[in-house]
């Protein structure tokens, strides 16, 4: 092929994949406001609805992002400028937190109904005290990205 035959055709390569990157971009906006939904602030929500809405949107995001690297990797071997997508890696960071948050609030549920049910002869204080640091550090971490958003 002449030059100019691959400049057009890479042209065209490097449009079709810009028109799907806008497209991916309309789907990040679509996931992130299902992230913001009135169920997931609610303390009335049960942990498993809202680890099973959360997961849906984990699978959602995987795919959404492992479009993007493909659509990276194509532009670098096309020689284009490669997009950057951070407003994707924002909402795969918000989906971690509050995966982070709703696992935490389910392993505290259990853990106290544990405790609650074991006879009190069988109580280990100090698990108790490493699983309470734990889960507290993670809450106070996920508290203060929040604040900072």
């Amino acid at each position: 092929k002449t030059d100019a035959s691959k400049e057009t055709e890479t042209s065209k390569w490097a449009k079709m994949i810009m028109d799907s990157i806008v497209l991916l971009n309309k789907d990040v906006v679509k996931y992130r406001a299902e992230l913001e939904v009135p169920m997931l602030a609610d303390d009335e929500t049960e942990e498993r609805h809202a680890l099973a809405y959360l997961s849906a949107r984990k699978i959602a995001y995987d795919k959404l992002k492992s479009q993007a690297d493909t659509y990276q990797e194509y532009q670098a071997v096309l020689g284009q400028q490669v997009t950057e997508f951070e407003t994707l890696e924002d909402l795969g960071n918000d989906l971690s937190q509050k995966l982070k948050l709703w696992n935490g609030l389910q392993d505290w549920q259990k853990l106290t109904e544990k405790y609650k049910t074991e006879p009190f002869s069988s109580v280990d204080a100090e698990a108790i005290r490493v699983q309470v640091t734990y889960l507290w550090m993670n809450f106070t971490s996920m508290k203060l990205r929040i604040c900072e958003q």
